[in-house]
């Protein structure tokens, strides 16, 4: 119950392109829906963000189906989204930023520091092998 909750918290707190800004108001009172965070913009990848959310995410889902639960559509619209939001913020050349909205600084630049680059690939080739996408 207590994973559930902490889920349906992140679910509220993401934003609607489906990422995670590096601090968020609180979640009390959202019903889990997603998208409360406001439009957009501002999502960091940095300290592996998406990822681990993503990998709690999965056993989260994991958990549900272990327990013959229906897994919530919160759960999966967050991953959803989240997925896409993945692929969506990858540079042209195959690289990931630390924000996927900032300043012209180094925010903006390709990420190998922090497990940014590496832990992004990472959980889209566990995603591709848990949905075969």
């Amino acid at each position: 119950l207590e994973a559930a909750g902490v889920g349906r918290a992140l679910a509220c707190v993401q934003t609607r392109n489906g990422g995670w800004r590096d601090a968020s108001s609180s979640a009390i009172g959202c019903g889990g829906g997603g998208g409360k965070a406001g439009a957009g913009g501002g999502e960091t990848l940095d300290d592996g963000t998406i990822p681990s959310i993503l990998y709690f995410s999965f056993d989260l889902s994991d958990r549900f189906a272990e327990l013959s639960l229906n897994v919530p559509a919160w759960l999966k619209s967050m991953i959803d989204r989240a997925l896409s939001f993945a692929i969506q913020s990858q540079s042209a050349d195959g690289s990931w930023a630390q924000e996927s909205v900032g300043d012209d600084g180094y925010h903006q630049l390709a990420t190998l520091n922090d497990d940014t680059m590496t832990g992004m690939i990472r959980v889209l080739l566990v995603a591709n092998q848990r949905y075969h996408n």
